[in-house]
């Protein structure tokens, strides 16, 4: 008689927290050191397989910690290091069941035969990544939708509503949006660990196409090349127009020189 596997189930939270997270002065929690996997990403293992990660670009998943743990680790963790908190993090649950006999990946569920460290890892770096994707397409709609109000100014009053100071802050924002999202997130990087395992490998790319990692990121991309490209195309009008009251005021000055003269 064939004994059915005993199905584990793990529950998973991600939060997005803040922007940055310094790791290098990241506290023990309930005994346990923090462990440095890359320079931007440590684990707590704690007791009965349960871990805590901490990405350094903000966010942080929780697997098969509960509710109350999750709280105090947030609040140890602050009271640490200092962090400028949002007052709404970005969360995210999932679910990662083992003992099946097929990888199966939903969005609310991943389903596999066996987990490790290196799975745990994948999945949390996954999650991590599309909370802070979430930020980021916030940010980059609120940079798009209010833009939105200078072109329909430009159309209707066919004047510019916005100074030049105003139109490089913009531009340098979106800078920074992307030098962030590449630097930091590494959406377009795969983790070393996936290049050493085909499982591993095809649980990454069925996680990373099941939260549309990289659709996301050129929407992002999209929004922010054409605010950059409408910025540049503003910037220059904006120029031309200077240097025509300035060839108008030196005309003007001729003229009264001439009349002074005269």
């Amino acid at each position: 008689m064939r004994v059915a596997p005993t199905i584990m189930e793990y529950p998973c939270e991600v939060r997005y927290i803040c922007e940055d997270i310094p790791l290098s002065s990241a506290p023990p929690f309930c005994g346990v050191q923090p462990e440095y996997l890359r320079r931007d990403t440590i684990q707590y293992l704690l007791p009965n397989k349960r871990y805590v990660y901490v990405f350094s670009f903000g966010a942080v998943t929780f697997i098969g910690i509960d509710q109350k743990a999750r709280e105090r680790f947030i609040e140890q963790f602050t009271a640490k290091i200092p962090l400028r908190l949002y007052t709404s993090p970005i969360r995210e649950a999932y679910l990662v069941s083992l003992g099946h006999e097929k990888t199966s990946v939903g969005f609310n569920e991943i389903q596999i035969k066996a987990g490790n460290e290196e799975v745990m890892l994948i999945v949390a770096q996954v999650l991590a990544q599309s909370v802070a994707m979430e930020y980021y397409e916030n940010l980059a709609h609120k940079i798009f939708e209010n833009f939105a109000p200078i072109n329909h100014a430009l159309m209707r009053k066919g004047r510019l509503t916005i100074s030049r100071g105003n139109l490089l802050r913009t531009i340098g924002r979106n800078n920074v949006i992307m030098q962030k999202i590449i630097s930091k997130l590494h959406i377009l990087d795969e983790p070393d660990i996936v290049w050493e395992d085909d499982q591993m490998w095809s649980i990454y790319e069925r996680l990373h196409s099941m939260f549309d990692l990289e659709d996301r990121f050129e929407t992002i991309e999209y929004k922010l090349r054409f605010v950059q490209e409408n910025s540049q195309i503003l910037i220059e009008a904006l120029q031309g127009k200077r240097e025509m009251m300035l060839e108008i005021m030196i005309v003007v000055l001729i003229i009264i020189e001439i009349i002074l003269f005269l």
